[in-house]
């Protein structure tokens, strides 16, 4: 958690994404880390991208926690 505030507050692109066209919202939401979701929203990050999959975080969140 502390390493996220730390790339953020030096710049790092909130929405930045991965070769899936995942966020750090969407793992964060997957794996449930609540501190890290909020940390990510109040800094900005779009809750409507999707990734390969067609997901957003929220579905990605729903899918995870069905499992």
């Amino acid at each position: 958690m502390e390493c996220a505030k730390v790339l953020l507050e030096a710049g790092a692109a909130v929405d930045a994404l991965d070769k899936n066209k995942n966020t750090a919202l969407h793992y964060a939401a997957g794996h449930g880390r609540k501190e890290c979701v909020e940390l990510l929203l109040e800094n900005d990050a779009a809750v409507t991208l999707q990734n390969l999959d067609g997901k957003t975080p929220i579905e990605v969140a729903k899918l995870n926690k069905s499992r």
